[in-house]
């Protein structure tokens, strides 16, 4: 039952592998060529790779269920509007099992002209608003990034400074 009415879902391990695929979340996949890769960030269509990880990178954080603002995405030519939600189950080890649902609606066709000139318009203002987001969200992470690569750098300067003593010392 819960394959056939629950929401398309996917289980990933602490380290962003795939454990389990719902039968339904395969059309949010694009498996490349080559050598498969369990890696999820490889693997999603890559218009929700960014909400993907934002929304993972929360829950783990937060250690509670989150769910995405609305996504827009184009499959097999069909615009449609979804949300992500994720949740984790973890310890303090920071090893998560963590488990992503997708909701999706489809994006219902105006019928006149000027209906669909106006839904267009909030396709458009949507998706704007979700690219502006975006680029909030990747700088946050970039910030993020650099402050882990200064703390890195500074645990190697320290660690370098101690080799140097221990060579003198030796």
């Amino acid at each position: 039952m819960i394959e056939q009415y629950g929401p398309p879902s996917l289980m990933l391990g602490f380290d962003y592998q795939l454990l389990h695929v719902s039968e339904t979340a395969g059309r949010y996949l694009n498996i490349p060529g080559g050598e498969f890769s369990r890696d999820i960030f490889k693997l999603i269509h890559p218009q929700l790779q960014v909400a993907l990880r934002a929304i993972i990178n929360e829950a783990i954080e937060k250690r509670v269920a989150v769910r995405s603002r609305a996504q827009y995405i184009r499959i097999n030519g069909v615009d449609r509007q979804m949300f992500i939600s994720a949740r984790t189950v973890g310890n303090a080890e920071k090893k998560h099992v963590i488990l992503v649902m997708f909701e999706e609606y489809e994006i219902p066709e105006g019928t006149g002209k000027a209906e669909k000139k106006s839904d267009e318009e909030e396709i458009y203002d949507a998706r704007t608003n979700q690219l502006e987001e975006e680029i909030k969200e990747l700088r946050q992470h970039l910030q993020a990034v650099i402050e882990e690569y200064e703390t890195s750098r500074e645990e190697m300067k320290a660690s370098n400074e101690e080799l140097q003593s221990a060579n003198e010392e030796l």
